[in-house]
């Protein structure tokens, strides 16, 4: 008798093969409930105003704008 008889080495590939499947759906699991808590805690929290780090960053996006509408009038 070999250390494996093929009539075990079939149960033994279906454990194996079901624990890879729970490990998986155990791991997406937890992945999809800590996306849900992390989208619960930014639908709760307010919106912030802009800052001022942010107002250059319009600024230039508002001269951008500007640019762009100047060159399809000019055209």
């Amino acid at each position: 008798m070999s250390f494996l008889d093929p009539a075990i080495a079939l149960y033994v590939a279906a454990a194996v093969a079901l624990l890879v499947w729970v490990v998986l759906f155990f791991y997406l699991w937890s992945i999809d409930r800590r996306t849900r808590e992390l989208h619960r805690k930014l639908s709760e929290r307010p919106e912030a105003p802009a800052t001022r780090a942010a107002q250059p960053l319009q600024a230039v996006r508002n001269r951008r704008e500007e640019a762009t509408e100047t060159s399809r009038d000019g055209v």
